[in-house]
């Protein structure tokens, strides 16, 4: 597993514990909104990715709300009719480099 990548980027030179995964969350968001078209009925919600080691996960987060709520969290969009999940933000919080360009709606809050 040592050799799996899953970007083609090299790291940045500055601290981003996200940057192996940010376009592989973005090719996979861009193939769903080539691909899929949702129903009428869409479901928003949060969900958590269950990681139980803060010292090896960016972005840890402790929502207790949630049945496993330790892990990075996922903004997610899924169909109403269907199931799928077609939409999938990572929530990186206070752990989003200051030098990454704002994110598209994060001006609304």
């Amino acid at each position: 597993l040592k050799a799996l990548r899953l970007t083609d980027k090299d790291a940045p030179p500055y601290k981003d514990g996200f940057w192996m995964v940010r376009d592989l969350l973005q090719a996979w968001n861009d193939n769903m909104d080539e691909q899929f078209f949702s129903g009428l009925i869409s479901c928003l919600d949060e969900s958590i990715s269950v990681w139980t080691n803060l010292y090896t996960c960016p972005g840890f987060m402790f929502v207790p709300r949630k049945p496993h709520p330790f892990g990075n969290e996922y903004h997610t969009m899924c169909c109403g009719e269907t199931g799928i999940m077609y939409v999938m933000e990572l929530v990186e919080g206070k752990d989003r480099p200051s030098q990454l360009p704002p994110l598209e709606h994060s001006h609304l809050g």
